[in-house]
């Protein structure tokens, strides 16, 4: 597949040792910098806090969206990235804000799977 219609990155970050909790420092705000910092529209922003601190998180995009939430038991983070094609190619814009979500959330170990589809 030459151009794939669109990208989506799941991120499992497992034993993340930066902020998952409101009460770490959890800052949706950088999520927003780093999305903007690689080229990407912020169209809007929300997270919601749960009463352990963990917090699902969810970004609107001009290129589509992210979401994701943390969880602390095992110190994990579910996270996906899903970026659109169509009108030019986001996908080296979608490593790169993908590698620096990874390294905010700071995880023992990773798991990411990219998946492309074309539109029919």
């Amino acid at each position: 597949m030459q151009n794939p219609s669109g990208t989506r990155f799941l991120l499992n970050l497992h034993r993340c040792r930066g902020p998952i909790t409101v009460e770490e420092g959890f800052n949706l705000g950088i999520i927003v910098r780093i999305l903007q910092g690689v080229g990407m529209k912020v169209i809007s922003a929300s997270f919601v806090p749960y009463s352990d601190g963990t917090v699902n998180q969810h970004v609107d995009l001009g290129e589509s969206h992210y979401s994701g939430g943390t969880y602390l038991s095992r110190r994990h983070a579910a996270l996906e990235l899903v970026i659109c094609n169509e009108t030019q190619d986001n996908r080296s814009k979608g490593r790169e804000a993908a590698d620096k979500i990874i390294a905010y959330f700071e995880p023992e170990e990773t798991d990411v799977q990219i998946l492309t589809w074309e539109a029919r």
